[in-house]
């Protein structure tokens, strides 16, 4: 049978260390295979753990959906500043949601590992800035996820690099903005699998505007964006002239 859990339209802010999930820790029992967990318009600001500063998420047997959350100012001394998932099968999946101002050793505002090597990690539509590691500013992929797809993102002004691939995984980035952050575009570890990268604008990166742990799917540019707002203002409005505004873009 399904049971599906839900956490709604709730506010998490506990400036209190802890060891995991300093504003929710969540982990599936595993007896209903084929459930899910729906994260929805919840904020988390402030909180402060070892691993998964504003969320540690654990799914065993179900999948994970986290749409249309704030991740803001949260702490990992470890990984996961904003948000972290350890996945053994099930898809893990980030939508129109906002990481901005965290910070972790690993994944600053994003941090997804697997111990089996058949998780899944989808991240759409959403917006990370301003988030800073060593590794991973703005979203770190660690061993053991076989897939990852990130899609329609603002990866921009980062404190390091906006996207570290630490797993011979396999994904795509498509449709995305990855921009002004003080770190490489795209980091990858020797074993990694080649990323392929497709209509997506690389530009003002501190180190590598050249994806060059990466296949180019085509159409990829680097040319200014062109935001109305200041980077470091979100969200991220293109100017009517911006060359990422779908009306100049070759793919919409």
């Amino acid at each position: 049978m399904r049971e599906n859990a839900f956490m709604e339209n709730n506010r998490f802010e506990t400036p209190v260390a802890a060891t995991l999930g300093g504003g929710v820790f969540y982990q599936d029992i595993p007896v209903n295979p084929g459930s899910s967990l729906f994260l929805q318009n919840c904020e988390f600001r402030g909180n402060i753990a070892a691993d998964g500063g504003g969320a540690y998420l654990r799914a065993d047997d179900i999948d994970i959906t986290a749409g249309a959350n704030l991740f803001s100012d949260n702490t990992a001394s470890n990984s996961g500043g904003g948000l972290y998932f350890r996945s053994q099968f099930p898809t893990v999946s980030v939508t129109g949601s906002t990481l901005s101002g965290n910070s972790a050793a690993v994944g600053g505002g994003l941090f997804c590992e697997s111990n089996f090597g058949s998780a899944k990690i989808i991240v759409l539509s959403t917006i990370l800035t301003g988030n800073s590691a060593n590794t991973g500013a703005g979203i770190a992929l660690g061993t053991g996820v076989k897939t990852a797809t990130i899609r329609n993102c603002d990866i921009v002004a980062n404190n390091g690099d906006a996207l570290s691939w630490h797993s011979n995984l396999r994904g795509s980035i498509e449709k995305c903005i990855v921009a002004f952050n003080s770190g490489f575009a795209v980091r990858c570890t020797a074993s990694a699998s080649p990323i392929l990268v497709s209509c997506s604008n690389f530009f003002s990166n501190s180190f590598d505007n050249a994806f060059t742990c990466a296949t180019d799917g085509g159409q990829n540019i680097s040319a200014n964006p062109k935001f109305c707002t200041d980077t470091a203002v979100a969200p991220f409005s293109l100017a009517e002239d911006s060359p990422c505004a779908p009306a100049n873009s070759p793919c919409g």
